[in-house]
């Protein structure tokens, strides 16, 4: 029954992130469209180091996951130069989808 709750959970998961991706497209047409200009970035964050880990409860996959993070995520920093990347950008140039990990993530 474990698995059947895995494979549901990210069926959902990826559904939600295609449907993110998918609107933000369609924003971005309209702009073109309506000559607004509207510039659109979505980022994939890998493991960065933040909170929500704190969120989950303990347990033996929790503490390899946080170790995984402490030895390999990288700081949130990472994720803050990805979106000045992004927002320093001239008006002509949409940068579309960043994926910011850690080198030493699979």
């Amino acid at each position: 029954m474990a698995g059947l709750k895995t494979v549901p959970g990210n069926a959902v998961y990826c559904g939600t992130k295609h449907f993110v991706r998918a609107m933000l497209e369609s924003f971005r047409a309209e702009s073109i469209t309506e000559g607004t200009n509207i510039r659109t970035t979505t980022i994939y964050p890998g493991a960065i180091k933040t909170e929500l880990l704190n969120t989950i409860a303990p347990s033996e996959t929790k503490s390899m996951v946080e170790e995984f993070y402490r030895n390999v995520g990288l700081e949130p920093d990472a994720i803050a130069n990805a979106v000045l990347y992004a927002v320093s950008q001239p008006d002509n140039v949409d940068i579309s989808d960043l994926t910011v990990r850690p080198s030493r993530e699979s």
